[in-house]
């Protein structure tokens, strides 16, 4: 190679390497950064994280509090009896963001309880949670009257419906050394040259033939009417596992989960501890009734409406139907798979926790 050639050559690529850098800069300070990186304490939805969507996303705080009593991190207990006991998952740690995040803190103002959250142990589901603090004597040293299990609809089959060790132990002072702990998600920077800036480009493109892009976990589509005070408000924005996990619903499956929440009940009764359920409803299955095109399927609700209960059922999704139904906007957030304060309100506003 001639001394010529070889400073063609190297003009080249680092021509081609400007293209890059310029074409990653301007995706970025364009369009995704808005959803990969919004900046210091605020926050967008997931939706539009995973479906590189910016134009859709809701800016906002990662938290503010209004109400006037909260709930209790487990790293913050120290000791003492509490009123209710929160095991649940995303819901319960607050994900949607802005006001008043988490739905204990409505429990605790509306209805003047003082509320614990223990995130689940480990890699444990939440019925398996509550079976090793009944077993290590955790639960004990609360002395709860009520106990909370939350779980998002489209997890109940999977996380409620399989087999459950009751006899399961670990030692006391591993559960209280991990409740004793912090236990944040790390969010991974971002920086501006990354793949995102390309998947953006390619889903911008697909989002035009399909409602998913053919590969995106975030899903659109149109609504008759507008239920969110965005701009595109008569668009519904739903996590894909709001459809695929659909036909794990069914009268069996169903009843596989109230027979392990009904046998948790009783051990937690023996105690002197009522057990209350409340799956947070799918936006999809929320907002169903208001699609263009109206789905029908077996809904976790209906089903379990039917059914012999040792525990109380918090039926979210009549609730949050009927709120909606009377014009509310943005009872969830519209870039997100999870409830506005609006929805926490309403919920427990609606029941009440009684012996």
């Amino acid at each position: 190679m001639t001394a010529t050639t070889y400073k063609k050559a190297v003009i080249f690529f680092l021509v081609l390497f400007a293209i890059f850098v310029s074409l990653n800069a301007v995706i970025w300070f364009g369009w995704t950064r808005k959803v990969l990186a919004p900046g210091h304490e605020v926050m967008v939805g997931d939706l539009s994280r995973l479906g590189y969507l910016p134009d859709m996303s809701c800016e906002r705080k990662i938290r503010i509090d209004t109400l006037p009593r909260h709930h209790v991190p487990a790293h913050k207990y120290r000791g003492g009896s509490v009123d209710m006991v929160v095991i649940g998952d995303s819901f319960a740690a607050g994900g949607g963001g802005g006001n008043d995040p988490f739905f204990q803190d409505h429990i605790a103002s509306i209805q003047g309880l003082s509320v614990l959250n223990l995130p689940r142990y480990k890699e444990e589901n939440q019925i398996q949670t509550v079976y090793l603090l009944l077993n290590t004597g955790y639960l004990d040293k609360i002395k709860p009257r009520f106990l909370l299990i939350e779980g998002v609809e489209r997890d109940v089959e999977p996380v409620f419906g399989g087999r459950v060790d009751s006899k399961e132990l670990v030692s006391l002072n591993d559960i209280a050394t991990f409740y004793r702990q912090e236990h944040k998600e790390v969010v991974p920077e971002v920086g501006f040259i990354n793949t995102g800036n390309f998947q953006f480009l390619l889903y911008a493109f697909l989002y035009h033939f399909s409602d998913h892009a053919y590969m995106s976990s975030a899903y659109q589509r149109k609504m008759r009417t507008s239920l969110f005070t965005h701009p595109a408000g008569d668009m519904l924005l739903f996590y894909k596992d709001d459809i695929n996990n659909i036909p794990l619903i069914n009268k069996n499956t169903v009843n596989k989960i109230n027979g392990n929440l009904n046998a948790l009940s009783l051990r937690l009764a023996a105690k002197g501890i009522k057990l209350y359920f409340m799956p947070a409803p799918d936006k999809y299955s929320l907002y169903q009734l208001y699609l263009i095109q109206k789905p029908s399927f077996d809904n976790v609700f209906e089903l379990i409406r039917t059914l012999r209960k040792e525990y109380v059922f918090i039926d979210a999704l009549e609730i949050l139907r009927q709120l909606i139904s009377k014009g509310e906007k943005d009872v969830y957030y519209f870039d997100d798979t999870h409830w506005s304060s609006k929805a926490s309100h309403a919920v427990f506003s609606a029941f009440r926790f009684e012996l």
